[in-house]
Parts: structure tokens; sequence; C-alpha cells
């Protein structure tokens, strides 16, 4: 019905072929292309052709024609090979096979809708934005769907698509082979999507299987532009293909058009296109006159299209075949009868006209080629290189509420375009994936290149994923060592020089540690300054100001310590590090330990023997001397020390093998018990002594603040010492800053225990510093 509008717009239209009129004789070929073999020949190859009356009787001697149709590719193939033995064009407006685009076998043929190889494209368009990777595909065993399978397989090769299950359909296939299909289509129960290229009727039969089995909703269907003419009454294959997507040649709706089709009548159409009455009494369950079907009542003449009737939008690339050959047809009257009417009854021995008249079919398709016309979708047509039409779809989702196909989205030029993001979803969030992505740490472990399936595998330890990008764009990862000088980044990704790390400001909670050292280092220096200023004063001439001030050293280095492991290791700093290790605390205890025996030789008989006998001994000098001494047993251990073990920086990996860590060869090992064994020792006598003067007279309360910074220093010698010296392969800087932290306390004990009491005296209690107050 739209040729047949289309060519009578062209008969009245002045302007195109002035003087001709095109008539169109029609015959069906039921889609088998037996049938159409038979009509071709059968009729002097006379099938849906155009004539061109120039006003004689319409007879094959003084005609020129072409052929229109047929609408399928499986008829098409033949009749494209038996019209091209006799040179004569054949448009078709429907057939989309791509096997119809080789022009060494087929080429008088032409197409006014593109191959299905870009209808092939615009699907895997919709594959890759939604990332299903996984699909099946089934389509019919025949020229269209083989054709369409070739180029489906042909352009998945270069991405990551590929096929769970691929299913060939016979024509007419049983319930059997329905069942085995759908049953293959399960089988791959990752595989949601499914592309089809198969017949209405077969399509039918699928999606009631899969309904009957339970699985309404498990497919997302793209179907071939077959699809949008799918009509049933069954309840259940609208709600299977919910959601479904499918193309169709790019036409814009034609009003005036359907307006004239619905006013056409059934008695005009018996003598206008007896295809459209039989239609019509279809429509109507009715029969028309002479039908041998008498369970139907007769036909009313005055029928019309029902307002149901819904009209198929893919209508421009049947008016594009009457247009195309119209023009062809315009343009060769144009070049051959110089612009003027070819009438033969005014010139009747013109050559031009004998030229029009005699065009042969070679002519006619060298101007088919070169067509070009505004159609009824205002766009510019011709052929393409190929001699097929423009690659224009529009992309159409079904809706299964309101059982209608509605536009969503377009293919134009090569891309895809939807109107919103849900559209080209389908029936919504459906994931076709084989396998998911491996997080940052694993690998791939894929059977061949072209799989959609893998096994997520754990790279070793300091190693990251690498990718390989094949033909198909599949990222086939492996595992690769960082090796020993480099480290995998945290997204596994990247090898990254061994980053170094050592205890200094960048980590935030130092702060906290150096905070403690500078507050010690600040009271240390207030004391200092304050004994200095009282120096001559009773309190602290009975504290005993020679080895008060070395205490006060020590505790000074103990503070300081925290400094020396608080900037990037040096040789330098190594020495001062174990210096200060073990020195602060010896020059503390030492001084201490002294303190403590010259209590305990005063309160008890010992002291009182060693009192009258050697009383020089206990005089402030003797004791500073003896404390130097017991000092520098400690210095003569840190000299073997040094001689053993000289200091120098080393590189320690961390036992995850992201980070080097900085240190001072001799402060991670058991050697660092050479240091720190004599001060532990004089720790433990002044324990002991501690002891010995618990019970002293309480106005000589100075022995009962020593015992409490020696007993609480043992207790945290015993917990920090061997933290340190087993913490030597988890987290070095933790450990350091532990460490420094655990000094700092000590020295902040010593300094409230042991000085504390006096600096309250001295600041806020002057009047007690006389002899009388203190002994």
């Amino acid at each position: 019905e739209m040729a047949i509008y289309t060519l009578e717009l062209i008969n009245n239209d002045p302007t195109i072929l002035p003087g001709v009129t095109l008539v169109m004789d029609t015959v069906a070929d039921c889609r088998i292309d037996t049938r159409a073999l038979k009509e071709v020949s059968y009729n002097h190859l006379n099938t849906t052709l155009f004539v061109i009356d120039t006003g004689e009787s319409t007879t094959k001697n003084n005609t020129y024609w072409g052929v229109i149709g047929p609408g399928s590719s499986e008829v098409s193939l033949p009749t494209a090979k038996l019209l091209g033995l006799f040179d004569i064009s054949q448009i078709s407006y429907a057939p989309t096979s791509p096997t119809l685009s080789d022009k060494q076998r087929y080429p008088y043929f032409f197409r006014t809708i593109a191959s299905d190889t870009f209808q092939v494209d615009a699907m895997i368009q919709i594959l890759k934005r939604n990332n299903w990777q996984y699909v099946s595909f089934i389509h019919d065993n025949n020229a269209y769907g083989n054709a369409a399978f070739d180029a489906f397989k042909s352009q998945i090769e270069n991405t990551t698509i590929c096929m769970a299950v691929n299913i060939r359909v016979p024509r007419t296939p049983d319930q059997q082979i329905i069942v085995d299909a759908v049953n293959s289509l399960l089988s791959k129960d990752k595989a949601r999507v499914v592309v089809a290229f198969v017949s209405t009727s077969t399509l039918a039969k699928l999606v009631g299987r899969v309904a009957d089995l339970g699985y309404a909703n498990h497919f997302q269907w793209i179907g071939s532009d077959s699809w949008n003419a799918v009509q049933s009454d069954e309840e259940s294959m609208y709600q299977v293909i919910d959601g479904s997507l499918t193309f169709i040649g790019h036409s814009r709706p034609d009003n005036e058009f359907e307006h004239n089709l619905r006013q056409i009548t059934l008695q005009e159409s018996l003598s206008r296109n007896i295809f459209f009455a039989h239609y019509l009494a279809w429509s109507h369950h009715c029969s028309l006159q002479g039908n041998s079907n008498n369970s139907l009542p007769p036909c009313d003449g005055n029928l019309t299209l029902p307002n149901s009737t819904r009209i198929i939008p893919m209508l421009q690339t049947s008016a594009n075949t009457v247009l195309a050959f119209a023009h062809a047809f315009n343009n060769a009257q144009r070049d051959l009868c110089n612009g003027t009417v070819c009438d033969e009854k005014i010139l009747q021995t013109n050559y031009h006209l004998v030229q029009f008249k005699m065009l042969s079919g070679q002519k006619i398709r060298e101007y088919l080629r070169n067509v070009s016309f505004i159609d009824g979708n205002q766009d510019t047509f011709h052929f393409d290189d190929l001699q097929d039409g423009p690659a224009s779809y529009d992309v159409l989702r079904y809706n299964g509420r309101d059982r209608i196909w509605r536009k969503v989205g377009i293919y134009l030029n090569g891309e895809s375009y939807f109107s919103d993001n849900l559209s080209e979803k389908g029936r919504g969030n459906i994931t076709s994936l084989c396998s998911d992505s491996c997080p940052a740490n694993q690998y791939m472990l894929i059977s061949g290149t072209k799989s959609c399936c893998w096994h997520c595998i754990s790279c070793e330890i300091n190693s990251i994923v690498t990718y390989n990008v094949t033909s198909n764009l599949r990222n086939i990862s492996t595992c690769k060592s960082c090796g020993s000088e480099h480290v995998a980044d945290p997204n596994f990704q990247v090898c990254l020089p061994v980053p170094t790390d050592f205890l200094s400001f960048a980590h935030g909670w130092v702060w906290g540690v150096l905070c403690v050292s500078c507050v010690g280092l600040i009271l240390t220096i207030i004391t200092f300054a304050l004994y200095a200023w009282n120096w001559e004063t009773a309190l602290v001439r009975a504290s005993g100001r020679e080895l008060s001030s070395m205490i006060l050293i020590g505790v000074l280095l103990t503070f300081m310590l925290t400094f020396f492991f608080c900037f990037k290791p040096t040789k330098a700093l190594c020495v001062m590090r174990r210096l200060s290790t073990g020195l602060s605390f010896t020059i503390i205890y030492s001084a201490v330990l002294v303190k403590t025996m010259r209590i305990s030789f005063i309160f008890n008989s010992l002291g009182k023997k060693l009192i009258k006998d050697y009383k020089k001994l206990l005089r402030p000098m003797p004791q500073l001397i003896l404390a130097l001494v017991l000092t520098a047993v400690e210095v003569f251990l840190l000299i073997i020390w040094f001689v053993m073990q000289p200091p120098k920086v080393l590189k320690t990996r961390s036992n995850h093998h992201v980070v080097d860590y900085l240190q001072c060869e001799g402060m991670i090992s058991h050697y660092l018990i050479i240091g720190l064994l004599y001060p532990i020792l004089l720790v433990l006598l002044c324990t002991y002594y501690a002891i010995k003067v618990r019970k002293v007279p309480t106005g000589f309360n100075e022995a009962k603040h020593i015992g409490f910074a020696v007993y609480t220093a043992l207790v945290i010698c015993i917990a920090q010492i061997p933290t340190y010296l087993v913490n030597t392969s988890t987290n070095i800087v933790l450990r350091d800053a532990i460490y420094c932290l655990g000094n700092s306390l000590n020295g902040l004990i010593i300094l409230f225990a042991m000085f504390g009491p006096k600096i309250y005296i001295i600041v806020f209690r002057p009047q007690k510093n006389n002899q009388d107050t203190v002994m």
C-alpha cells in the first residue's frame, strides 16, 4: 500500500517523468523462495515490477522496468541471482542479509535498508554500553540467520564479548527442537542476554517455552528488525519479552498516508490492491465473494481498516524503492531526451526517444547507483558503494504492560544514541558476565585468549598484576614480582622503589613523644637553675649538690635521646644513640647508688664504724669520684661495643615488604645488651639499697623518694627492654618511639621523685629551707 501510495504521488507530480506513467504489477511470494522463482520465471520476469507507459498498450517490447522486493533475505537471495542473469535491477525494502552486499554475486541487487552488518554493530554497541560480555546467540538456519551470525561472530573478535552458546533453529522447528534450544540457553545460567535473529513464529515458540519453565524474567532479549511485528494473545509472552530491544529502519510517521490508508474500502481494494482486500477480510473475520471458506460471513464492501490496527513505522524503506526507480528514470529521461518529454506520438522518429525506450539494464543500474533525492524522512537518500541504503535504525524497547514497542534511541553514522540511560538497559540492571573482575591483588587464570570465564588466583607477596591486551581487547592478567629493590603499590599495579622510613617528624604521633621530651628538658633546665641559685642553702647542700648535679646531667641526656632518634640516621647519630642509651642511665644510677649507699652506711652499724674510721669517704668529693668510677665502667663497655661492632646505618625490610627501615647497627640485635646490662645491674643494686634504707627516720625522707624512683624505674626497664629487643622486625618506627617514650618517662620519674619535693620547698616553702628542718 505504501508503494502504491508513493507511485500515485509520483504520477501526479509534473516535475518527475513528465509524459510518462508508472504502473505496478504485483504478485505474492508468500515468503517462499521457490514460489518467488516460479512467479518470476512463469510471468516472464514480470514479478512486482514497474512499467513505464508511454501511451501505447503495455507490452514487454515497449516498456522499461525493474523489480521491487521480495521482503525477506531468504527469498531475495535466489531471485537476485536470477534477475542478475538478465541485467534486471531489483530494489528491495526489507532483506538485510550481509550476503546480498556481495556485488560480484548480486550486481543488480539494491536495497533501501542497510545490511545486518550495521544492525549487528548496533547490537554490539548496546552490549558494550551495558558491559554484557557473556551472551547467547540464536538464529534461523537460513541465509538470513547464518549471515547475521557470521557478521556477529566476526565483529566480536576484537571485543571482550564472547558467545556462551550458539543455536541454529530450522525454518519450521518442532517442539523438541524448541525444548532443546531453551535448555541450551538455560544451561549457561550466567549468560542472561540473548541476541536473536529468528522469525516471529519461532520467537513465539521460544518465549512460550521460557515462560512455561518459569524463567519469564530471566533473559534480556535483543532481537533483529523482524521483532517489531511480534503479536500474540499469550500474556506470558509479553512478560518474557518485556524490556526487549530491537531495531527498525529509521522512518518518520507519515500521517497523510495513514489517513488515506484508513479510508480505503474493501470494494476499492478489489480493483486496486487485491492483497489489501484479503487483509481487510482477515481483519474483520469475513470472507470475500467467491472465497471457498463458507464458515465466515460475507464481507461488506464498505469495510475499512480497524482502528486498532497498528501501522508499522518501517514505511519509508518501501516508499524509497519507488522513489529510487522514479528518480533514476527521470534522470535518464532528462539525459536522453534533452530535458523534454519523450512522447512517441509527437516524435515518431526521435532518436532520443528510441534511446530512452531501449534503455539497457546496465544503464538503469548506473542511474540507480547515482540516484539522490529527499525522502519522506527529509533526509537525502542515496545508495552506498554496496548498493545498500543508509545505515540508520530506530531502537525500540518493548513495554509489556502496554504491549507496545516504543522508540528509545537511534543508530546513526555508526553510533547509538538513547533518550535516557535506563532505556539502553532494556529490562533493567541485568548482569551477563561469566566471571567477575578479580580483586586488585589477584590475576585471571584464563584458558585461551577468547574466553569470558576465568578463576582469580592470588599473587605472591610483593607482586603486581600486569595486563596483556590481546587482539580482542581482553586484559589477560599475570603476576610479576617487584624484586628486592621495589615494592608493589597499594593497588598492585606498579612496582615502586622501596620507600625508606625512620622515626621522624613526618609521623604525627611522634610529636607526642617529642612533647614529653621537651617538657622534661625544660623542667630539668629549670631544676638546674634553681639548684644553682640556691647552691649554698641547707636543702641543696644536704641533698648532695655534686651527685644531684650528676643525676640532672644524666636526666638531661635521657630527654635528649629522643632527638637523636627523630632524624634520619647517620653514623654520628648512631654513635650518639649508643652512648646516650647506656650512658644516661649509668650516670643517673651511679649517682643514685652512691647516694643510697651513703644513707645505708649512715643508718646501720657498719655505717657507724665506717663513719668513725673512714669519715672522709662520706664527703662530697669522694662520693662524686666513686660515681664517676662507676660510670667509667660503662664507658669501657661501650668502647668494647664500638670495637666489636662499629656503628653504621642499615636498611632492614619490613615483614610485609612494603618499606625499608633505616636503623643503626647494634641497636637492633643482642649486642644492645652490652650497653644496657651494666645500667640494669646498677638499678638492681639501687633497688637493694633502697629496700635497706626504707625505714630511715622520717625527717630524712630523701631515702623514700629514691626508693620510689628506683622501684618505678625497675618496672619500666623490665617492660621496656625486652619489648625493644623482641620487636625487631615489625614496625620499627613505633618501636623506637616507644623506646624513647620509656626513657623520657624514666627521666620524669627521677626528676619528680627526687627533685620535685626539694623544688617545691625552694619555691613555695622557702622558710623550711634551713638547717633545723633539713637535719
